[in-house]
């Protein structure tokens, strides 16, 4: 079970689809954290805006989802 102390600026989490509860998801965001999820068959997403990434590395550039 996610406990909210590990809630913080800056932090970066790795959730699995079958932790995708939006509210602790907007809590995370509201504590200026990140997270990285893998979103169901069924998920309603849109992209809102992206971040190109230095191609020094195998890296996708960064996509804001609303």
């Amino acid at each position: 079970m996610f406990q909210e102390r590990f809630l913080g600026s800056g932090k970066i989490f790795d959730l699995d689809s079958g932790y995708a509860e939006y509210k602790l998801l907007a809590k995370i965001s509201s504590a200026q954290g990140f997270f990285v999820i893998r979103l169901r068959d069924n998920a309603v997403w849109k992209i809102t805006g992206s971040k190109p990434t230095k191609r020094t590395c195998e890296m996708l550039d960064l996509f804001f989802m609303d």
